[in-house]
């Protein structure tokens, strides 16, 4: 696939962190920056579908529900959002 198409598709369907990674990120959710969660979604395979507010919505092919990131981030919901991309990696 070229690199044109690649940022088209949203990237590779393949992530780029394991399931155990994201667990070792889990304990450090409390430092993490919006900028930084929201990379992580996107390497991990997920598209931006929309932004309303300070919401971001991302989607992903198989994915059961969307997945959201606020810019204002609190320590459980980077938690939750860490924990829902291990459970669509884990299936």
């Amino acid at each position: 696939m070229s690199a044109e198409a690649d940022a088209i598709s949203g990237g590779s369907e393949e992530p780029v962190r394991t399931a155990a990674e994201l667990k070792a990120l889990r304990q450090r959710a409390a430092n993490m920056r919006f900028r930084e969660v929201a990379a992580l979604v996107e390497e991990q395979g997920w598209t931006l579908a929309r932004t309303r507010g300070g919401h971001h919505i991302y989607r992903k092919a198989g994915a059961r529900r969307p997945l959201v990131v606020q810019n204002d981030l609190q320590v459980g919901t980077t938690r939750d959002i860490i924990n829902q991309l291990i459970r669509e990696l884990e299936g």
